[in-house]
């Protein structure tokens, strides 16, 4: 469904997750990743989160907002007032994120980018998990 944009996280063992939802631009489509990798883990105090990324914009947003600036006039025109929650959460001591090349052979990117397309062509929207209609404090557990 070429209205629907796909979105998805894996893990080293090969687990994925991923979910479908209306078109966004692909800034918005990275942080909806970023969400479903911290929902999909339960991070114990002492637990890290390594968030690996081939989106530079989503690890400059967490730069700048762990050191407490202001996200860039493009980001904040991408981040909904809903997406605050997101912020708070990417600042939390137990999550730092990683960049990699894309589509360069890195296994957990590639296991994500085919299961974003997945779900992108083969499933329905479902809104439940997009960012915008989540609770506004993380599920971090």
């Amino acid at each position: 469904n070429s209205t629907n944009s796909g979105w998805a996280v894996a893990d080293e063992q090969g687990h994925t997750r991923s979910q479908a939802g209306p078109a966004t631009s692909s800034f918005q489509t990275e942080l909806q990743a970023v969400w479903l990798a911290i929902l999909s883990t339960t991070l114990h105090e002492t637990a890290q989160l390594h968030i690996h990324t081939d989106c530079l914009s989503v690890i400059d947003l967490a730069d700048k907002t762990a050191a407490g600036q202001r996200p860039g006039r493009k980001q904040l025109l991408a981040l909904p007032d809903a997406h605050q929650h997101l912020l708070a959460a990417i600042t939390e001591p137990n999550i730092s994120f990683h960049w990699v090349k894309g589509h360069s052979g890195h296994l957990t990117n590639l296991l994500a980018d085919r299961s974003a397309n997945a779900a992108r062509q083969n499933r329905a929207p479902s809104p439940g998990l997009l960012i915008q209609q989540l609770p506004t404090t993380p599920a971090l557990r």
